[in-house]
């Protein structure tokens, strides 16, 4: 019997081993990158192109982390004060935890957001100084 429990653990592991290499991932590493934009290849000339930075700098709007709601919640009066979790009363009480990993996250989140538009601005003033009719762009 104990050779029977010995041949199925090994069939399971072999078993789980052939899915794991069946179905390893290794040919999307030669993929190129998905969004990234060489800058030699960009032709400033064309402005309707201006609208794709426009709609890629208003969906961060829409890509807010989850942590950011909470966080940003517990300090408005639309919500009990934090409940039973004791780094969000103190935030409810302006008491801040340096070491708290929510701050630094939502603060980095907006952070990495502010550098993207204004990234976003300059790419499209670059668009502006190219067009065929700089006041129409």
């Amino acid at each position: 019997m104990n050779k029977l429990k010995y041949f199925k653990s090994l069939w399971t592991l072999s078993l789980a081993a052939a899915m794991v290499l069946v179905t390893a991932c290794d040919g999307d590493l030669d993929d190129p990158l998905e969004g990234q934009v060489l800058v030699e290849g960009t032709d400033y000339t064309q402005t309707q192109n201006m609208a794709q930075l426009q709609v890629g700098a208003y969906d961060l709007f829409y890509d807010i982390q989850w942590e950011t709601f909470p966080l940003l919640s517990v300090r408005g009066d639309d919500v009990n004060p934090a409940g039973d979790q004791f780094p969000l009363t103190e935030t409810d009480q302006f008491r801040y935890d340096r070491s708290f990993w929510m701050y630094n996250s939502t603060w980095l989140n907006f952070y990495d957001d502010i550098i993207k538009w204004h990234a976003a601005i300059e790419e499209i003033e670059k668009y502006k100084v190219n067009a065929p009719n700089p006041a129409e762009a």
